[in-house]
């Protein structure tokens, strides 16, 4: 394995599987690791999220209805509205996340 491959399963904390030698066995293990670091991030960023608001409204909210997405009713225009009027508060919001997601690394 090259020095650069090795950094790289390291930062990763890829762990090399029994037989897999080859450049290409590698490459798959890394791909397969970074696919399991994104989906850890998107369920952080959605327990953070739910956690928020449940922070502003206590039980006066219903995060379980919350987790089915939006409420059915709502036509496709009404929900591009929404998207787009709460837009600048989500990106703030991802901002504040990502430092937690997404930790500096020095």
């Amino acid at each position: 394995m090259s020095a650069a491959l090795g950094v790289i399963c390291n930062n990763l904390e890829v762990v090399r599987s029994e037989g897999s030698s080859s450049l290409v066995a590698r490459a798959v293990e890394i791909i397969a690791r970074v696919r399991q670091l994104e989906r850890n991030a998107l369920r952080v960023g959605v327990n953070q999220s739910f956690a928020i608001a449940h922070s502003h409204y206590g039980d006066n909210i219903d995060l379980k209805a919350m987790s089915h997405g939006y409420t059915p009713g709502y036509e496709v225009h009404e929900l591009e509205e929404k998207e787009t009027a709460v837009a600048p508060f989500s990106q703030d919001l991802a901002d504040r996340i990502e430092g937690i997601v997404f930790p500096q690394r020095g």
